[in-house]
């Protein structure tokens, strides 16, 4: 078994739906990650950082709000409703391990289920927030 293979298998354990994105959907998710959390003079650099597994700091974001793993994910920020929609990211631009998934759970550890660094657009038809886990230093945060 690949390693996207791996991460779609442990992610259904916590998810009614685990669709792997398509490298355009998962390209979108990139710019819209950069576009709204990065800093502009740091958009061109932080994904070659990010591909080739260099310390990324928070200096690249707009703000940070640490949180963490096993923080409640309706809690912490503030969403209501029956479901979440999250698309999670892992990888390379060109070779992306990504997925959507739908469902209602409950702890951010079930969106990340890996180590390493990924980022994770999440929300339902209100809100909409942006997480980014630090694989180096197993830091996690609320970024925009």
């Amino acid at each position: 078994m690949n390693e996207n293979e791996l991460l779609k298998k442990s992610l259904m354990h916590f998810w009614d739906e685990v669709i792997t994105l398509s490298l355009d959907e998962s390209k979108k998710l990139c710019a819209e990650f950069c576009s709204k959390c990065i800093k502009a003079e740091f958009q061109n650099k932080f994904f070659s950082d990010f591909e080739s597994k260099k310390p990324i700091t928070m200096r690249y974001f707009n703000k940070t709000r640490p949180i963490s793993l096993d923080d409640d994910i309706y809690d912490q920020l503030a969403i209501t409703g029956p479901q979440l929609d999250v698309r999670v990211f892992w990888g390379k631009i060109n070779d992306p391990i990504a997925f959507h998934l739908k469902g209602r759970t409950s702890k951010f550890s079930n969106i990340f289920v890996t180590d390493g660094d990924a980022f994770a657009k999440i929300g339902n038809s209100k809100k909409e927030h942006y997480l980014f886990l630090d694989g180096h230093r197993g830091d996690f945060f609320l970024v925009y």
